[in-house]
Formats: structure tokens, sequence, C-alpha cells
């Protein structure tokens, strides 16, 4: 969803908020998405974080990340858009600016207008549901990479929210659930002793959202 661009007050930027604005996404290669773990704005599905200013609301993180990255500067009234179609990405080198007009074309062109897919053909697609559903199912990120599209765009398959007609008769296992505990108890020690979340996720073959959710404790909190 496209909302217009809300504007960026300099008095609600302080030493403060920008801490807790680094501290809520995983930083990453200059080519990987950063992915934003704090508040998911539950309309656009952004990652959003809230101001110093009661009155002032919610930012956008990744408006947010473009102001920090560009001497201050509020890109209103243009949009900041994604190049790796990747809504909770705040990686500065995914992001470039563009008007409502540009983001609606940007949608057409990375299939997110109406089925969230409709770059990849339905053979595609079945051959993505057979590889997600089967024992030695590979990361939806291997899979993005594999098929030239977004990780969130896999996520959507997976999750049977696009393509349902494909999908409603393939029983595709949650991501997680190849992990057990002691291997948590693992990745939590080996990530406090300095491994990287990357690393992580290739050593244990999931995804690095997961190991996001395992580490800040939104998932298998053991």
């Amino acid at each position: 969803m496209s909302l217009p661009a809300k504007p960026i007050h300099l008095e609600s930027i302080n030493e403060s908020f920008l801490a807790r604005f680094h501290s809520k996404y995983i930083k990453g290669t200059l080519t990987e998405c950063w992915e934003w773990f704090g508040t998911i704005n539950n309309v656009t599905n952004y990652g959003a974080i809230s101001t110093i200013i009661p009155s002032k609301g919610n930012y956008s993180a990744h408006r947010i990340m473009w102001f920090v990255t560009h001497n201050n500067v509020d890109p209103i009234p243009l949009q900041v858009l994604h190049t790796c179609d990747n809504r909770i990405c705040v990686n500065p080198n995914h992001l470039f600016l563009g008007t409502i007009q540009d983001n609606n074309a940007d949608k057409t062109t990375k299939g997110r207008a109406r089925n969230g897919s409709t770059i990849l053909t339905e053979q595609q697609v079945e051959e993505i549901l057979t590889e997600l559903a089967s024992e030695a199912a590979p990361t939806q990120q291997e899979l993005a990479n594999k098929y030239g599209v977004s990780r969130p765009t896999i996520s959507h398959i997976a999750e049977k929210t696009h393509w349902k007609h494909l999908s409603k008769d393939i029983k595709i296992p949650k991501w997680g659930v190849r992990l057990n505990e002691n291997m948590v108890i693992e990745i939590k020690a080996k990530f406090n002793n300095g491994e990287s979340v990357a690393n992580l996720a290739i050593e244990y073959n999931v995804d690095r959202h997961s190991i996001s959710n395992i580490i800040h404790g939104r998932t298998w909190k053991c």
C-alpha cells in the first residue's frame, strides 16, 4: 500500500532516537538486505519506529534510514522505494526516491500489483512449492536467489497468501521446524560469541530472518 509521505521533524531526531533506531536492524553487506526487527506497520508492512514526540506518531524505518544517510534531508514529498522489494529492508544501498506513481509502476514491473509474484510463471511457482515441501527444503533466500525474486515473494508463496490455487493441496512445513532446542541454544551461544546472523543462517540452513527471530526472542523462547 502506498500512502502519502509523512514529514520528518528534525526536533524528533536526537541521539537517543538514533541509538534505538540503529539497534533495530541487522546490518549485513552492502548488497544484502538489512532487515528491520522492530515494529512493523500492520497496514503498510513497512518497519516503523515511534518518535520521541508522541504527537508526531511513528516514522517508517526505511525513510529514517534515507534521512540519516543523506545529511538529514527530508525526502518529502517523494516516496522512498526499495530496489530489493523487501519492505523491512533498511539498507541505504537498496533505497531510492520516487513518486507514488513511480512506486505503483515499480509494483507492476516487479509483479506485486495483483498476486504479488506475477514475474513468476505457474510452472516456476509449482517448482518452488515442490522444493518448499521437500524434506531437504532450501531456505527462502536460496529460492529467491535461484528464481530472481525477493525473499518476501517466496515467503508469500510458502504462507499461501499468493498463488493459492497452486498451493492449496501442498503441505509446506513452517520455517524453523528443522531446528531443535539444542540447536537453538547453540545459535544463541554462537551469536553471543560474535558469530554473524548471515553465517548462522548458512550453518543451520535457515533464512536470516529465522535466526533474527531466535536471537531476539520472538521464537524459540527457551
